[in-house]
């Protein structure tokens, strides 16, 4: 076997270390290629709710929202009290939304409106599951289905159901839910930190229950982009989202009232109250002909004089709407 002079030697080293390291180069590069294709389609498939098609205010919403408010106290004077409520609209017509609000960061006493968070969150737990072949056993050899007990949550409001649904999630899987959805932020947004009913006297976070105050509040900001992302198909899925519209689309003759004033045949209307001593409130995605907006309004005012006042608020705000084109 022939000898390599110590030059040429040298020189074929320097050679295979070279074609080495180019390899090893372009071996990495591949590499890299790969992983950054494989974080953007992961976060493109993963998109996070909270950055999800931006809502961005309008002064001209914002002065219709304001003369809404003014309205709805001269329709409602024994009530005009309750326009020291929090209200908000959000514009859902055009491709980029667009709101506005009176008081909409402060986060209050909600009553049954943040049950809505209990639907999205059930339905992000089922996975694609169909909720009427869910069975929930609820002791005595008692069950039922995930779908009747969403349906008798939002149809009736009842505080059993919404119980049970919040026993069976449980504190840490709604939290994580709101979070990821961006409806909690800074302390602030919806909230149910304990279940409804008499399961709230023993199904609790003992260190989460209460936010500001209270165990099942919300703000309108938070109800509005909760609105925004069942309306792009977005909350959970776009066939999770469709089921959760048909639950509220329809409520108990009891519970027609406030937002339900918009109910026409034209009209179709996704909705959830709720009412509790002084605080009444209401949330509602109107779709009319020429029109599709959210509407929030939560008050502290007593039972009778919020429900007038938020009854003559959607009828004064869907006119502004209406009769500005908006």
């Amino acid at each position: 076997m022939a000898q390599l002079s110590p030059r040429k030697g040298l020189f074929v080293l320097v050679v295979m270390i070279l074609v080495t390291r180019k390899t090893l180069l372009r071996i990495a590069f591949a590499l890299g290629l790969l992983v950054t294709q494989w974080i953007s389609l992961s976060l493109s498939s993963q998109a996070s709710a909270s950055t999800l098609a931006p809502l961005k205010n309008s002064k001209p919403l914002e002065k219709a929202l304001e003369k809404a408010i003014f309205s709805a106290a001269r329709r409602a004077p024994s009530a005009a009290i309750c326009a020291g409520g929090n209200f908000g609209v959000l514009n859902l017509k055009d491709e980029f939304p667009q709101y506005a609000m009176v008081r909409g960061n402060l986060t209050l006493y909600a009553a049954s409106l943040p049950k809505i968070v209990l639907l999205g969150a059930a339905f992000d737990k089922l996975g694609g599951k169909d909720p009427s072949h869910e069975h929930l056993v609820i002791g005595h050899g008692r069950s039922h289905t995930i779908y009747e007990l969403l349906h008798d949550m939002i149809y009736r409001s009842g505080n059993a159901s919404a119980g049970l649904i919040w026993r069976w999630l449980g504190h840490d899987r709604i939290e994580k839910f709101l979070l990821e959805k961006g409806l909690f932020k800074g302390g602030n947004g919806l909230w149910v930190g304990r279940a409804y009913g008499r399961l709230g006297r023993t199904n609790y976070h003992p260190t989460k229950t209460y936010v500001h105050g209270a165990s099942q509040a919300a703000n309108v900001k938070s109800v509005l982009w909760f609105y925004h992302l069942l309306s792009q198909g977005r909350l959970v899925s776009s066939e999770a989202d469709e089921q959760m519209l048909r639950l509220l689309s329809d409520s108990h003759p009891k519970l027609r009232d406030r937002f339900y004033i918009l109910k026409d045949e034209e009209t179709t209307l996704f909705r959830k109250s709720g009412s509790w001593q002084q605080y009444v409130s209401d949330s509602a995605w109107v779709v009319k002909p020429g029109r599709s907006y959210a509407l929030v309004g939560l008050t502290r005012c007593g039972t009778k004089k919020g429900k007038a006042f938020l009854e003559a608020f959607a009828l004064s705000m869907d006119q502004e709407i209406k009769e500005g084109e908006l």
